[in-house]
């Protein structure tokens, strides 16, 4: 292995993860701000707030986002009256485009994620705020949101590091992140293992604890007995917590909890 060239291009992934990383932060907090407000309206009685934020998620996440990055990226610029609009001068940055791109995109996970976690508040906090008196914007405020944001909290990771591995295709519209950085090398040096193993290190992912790992001395099928075992404890549990009863029973409360939001 040549490592000498790779330390002579640290710089460039230096810069590379620098984009990667600035266009993460800045789509997660755009998603984010967009995205309270829409799940308020996704859980609201009201069909004209609730319908067309359902729409909007199920484009969203019905379409891949690379075919939504070029749609915007290079599909806009097919018309000439988009040309020459005001709009052009942002839709004709590369840097635009894909922030517009990851953060409509996140904004319609991250929406029903934490409309999810409105719907699973329990109609009892509800009755206790407004025996206190709260409604309406106090009533989401100091409530609602709060509590929904804590329950939100594991899918919303989730949601964090599949946008993080999303913005690989940031390079597609030439965007020099810390993959089209990988590419370049091995396109130069002809170092697949290097360039890009370097870039992959960037993008490492936790291991599941859940599943140990191989001992030495211990076969691949010994191991996947114990992951299989593991398995099969965590479905008798999840039959024996979750029986039938529950799910009639967390039917009506949703019934419930959107009567009193009614109210």
């Amino acid at each position: 292995m040549q490592w000498q060239i790779i330390i002579d291009s640290l710089p460039l992934y230096v810069n590379g993860i620098r984009t990667t990383l600035v266009l993460l932060a800045i789509s997660l907090a755009s998603s984010f701000i967009l995205s309270v407000p829409l799940a308020v309206a996704r859980v609201s009685p009201s069909f004209w707030l609730a319908k067309p934020v359902w729409l909007f998620t199920y484009v969203l996440r019905g379409t891949p986002l690379l075919v939504q990055l070029f749609i915007i990226y290079h599909g806009l610029a097919q018309f000439e009256a988009v040309r020459e609009s005001v709009a052009w001068v942002l839709l004709k940055n590369a840097w635009f485009c894909a922030w517009l791109a990851f953060t409509l995109n996140s904004t319609a996970y991250t929406t029903e994620i934490f409309a999810g976690a409105l719907k699973a508040t329990a109609v009892g906090e509800i009755e206790a705020a407004r025996s206190y008196g709260l409604d309406g914007f106090k009533l989401y405020s100091q409530i609602l949101l709060p509590g929904a944001l804590r329950r939100a909290l594991p899918q919303y990771s989730n949601e964090v590091v599949g946008l993080m591995h999303a913005t690989t295709i940031a390079s597609t519209v030439t965007l020099v992140d810390i993959t089209r950085v990988a590419r370049d090398v091995n396109y130069d040096h002809l170092l697949v293992t290097e360039s890009f193993g370097v870039a992959a290190a960037q993008r490492q992912e936790p291991a599941d604890d859940r599943y140990p790992a191989q001992q030495p001395g211990q076969s691949a099928d010994d191991v996947d007995g114990e992951h299989g075992e593991h398995d099969r404890h965590e479905d008798r549990a999840a039959h024996v917590e979750h029986p039938a009863d529950d799910q009639r029973e967390d039917g009506a409360q949703d019934e419930r909890l959107e009567s009193s939001m009614r109210r």
